[in-house]
């Protein structure tokens, strides 16, 4: 447990920083994702925009139960979308990334780093005020570390920033 805050402590160094950088960008949107699936969990949400396209950064903590073992991990998800609208106000929108994140096992069997390929696509509407919800699909694979394939359903509140 030890070595995990250690980890955890890294990466908000590292968001902390990443943030400091970035703050030469225009944030388009701002905002939370509520996860659902094999695996629950928040997320503090970013997007902004590049080439009429967008990016979408997430710095998440997420909670893991199967019958016989559990893990919580922290984790840092980037993804590069494409959004087409469907009428006023509605898009829809698909993007792949990545995803890395420290993990901890409940019985002290499992204490690492993990990362995969993530997949998204979703659905958002954009209110006349400066709110945006968001519905989507994000599948993930593992390539390193936690093993085996993840699916969440979110719903996710952003603030634009206009």
């Amino acid at each position: 447990m030890k070595s995990f805050r250690k980890w955890v402590s890294v990466v908000l160094a590292a968001v902390g920083l990443c943030g400091a950088a970035q703050a030469q960008i225009d944030i388009a949107n701002l905002g939370g994702r509520l996860g659902a699936g094999y695996s629950y969990g928040a997320e503090l949400s970013s997007m902004f925009s590049v080439r009429g396209n967008r990016i979408e950064a997430d710095l998440g903590a997420s909670l893991v139960s199967t019958s016989n073992h559990g893990w919580v991990q922290v984790h840092l998800v980037g993804l590069y979308q494409f959004s087409w609208p469907i009428a006023d106000h509605l898009s829809w929108y698909a993007g792949v990334g990545g995803d890395f994140g420290f993990y901890s096992g409940n019985k002290g069997d499992y204490t690492g780093i993990g990362f995969g390929v993530v997949g998204q696509l979703g659905v958002e509407y954009n209110f006349e005020s400066p709110w945006q919800l968001t519905f989507d699909l994000r599948p993930e694979a593992a390539l390193f570390g936690r093993t085996g394939p993840d699916v969440t359903v979110g719903l996710g509140l952003r603030y634009r920033f206009e």
